[in-house]
């Protein structure tokens, strides 16, 4: 398997509000796949929009990522709550499973979010 570097523009970090977060669709081998950006206290992370328990997107509705109290991601399917700093679950059924973290970094304002095809393979593969 070829492994190759992508990269695609997040959006504004400006127009998303901490806490926030937004989805985008990452286009590996032509076949769509969703990611998300989260800013928490002043950090930025990304992570491949699939729970490690369920095999399915975290959320129901578009950029609906975050608990509206705590710094945390919830998985709408079943509850598992993620920390927003590392994606390692702290609650729910896949306590110590982590979400598949994305490289992201901030040029002039724009959220870019990089990552190798095999992350994210490996991400839909993982048991």
């Amino acid at each position: 398997m070829q492994i190759s570097r992508v990269e695609i523009d997040a959006g504004s970090l400006a127009s998303l509000p901490d806490p926030g977060a937004r989805e985008f669709v990452l286009p590996p081998n032509g076949f769509a796949f969703g990611g998300f950006v989260v800013v928490c206290q002043g950090q930025v992370r990304a992570f491949v929009n699939l729970c490690p328990h369920a095999r399915r997107p975290l959320n129901f509705s578009p950029d609906v990522f975050l608990d509206r109290n705590r710094p945390e991601i919830i998985c709408t399917g079943h509850g598992a709550r993620f920390n927003a700093d590392n994606g390692i679950c702290v609650s729910g059924p896949c306590i110590g499973q982590r979400l598949t973290a994305l490289d992201v970094r901030v040029r002039n304002d724009t959220l870019l979010v990089s990552w190798d095809s095999s992350a994210v393979a490996g991400a839909r593969n993982r048991p």
